[in-house]
């Protein structure tokens, strides 16, 4: 259940920006800030990508979660070894 809304979430923002994105692959570790039925991944769009997550609250309320920029963003290595979009998507929260 958690992948389609993370599809629509990525559709709308396609449709929003104008730009296709293409879905290129799972993320290495499905873990989304700590969410049950965790999916993430990344899509490809023009000069960049995007890495999307969502899982379900104890709600059974989907949260999605996008972190979009140009490849040069994911190319750049920050002090951690990680890239600057990866460390946004990775400090993402769930506040009560």
């Amino acid at each position: 259940m958690t992948r389609r809304y993370l599809a629509l979430a990525i559709q709308e923002f396609s449709r929003q920006f104008k730009i296709t994105a293409s879905y290129n692959r799972p993320y290495p570790y499905q873990y989304f800030i700590g969410l049950t039925a965790p999916r993430v991944e990344w899509y490809q769009i023009q000069g960049g990508w995007i890495v999307g997550g969502a899982g379900l609250t104890n709600n059974n309320e989907v949260l999605v979660g996008l972190v979009f920029g140009p490849q040069v963003w994911y190319d750049t290595k920050t002090p951690d070894g990680n890239n600057q979009p990866n460390d946004i998507f990775e400090s993402f929260q769930l506040v009560r």
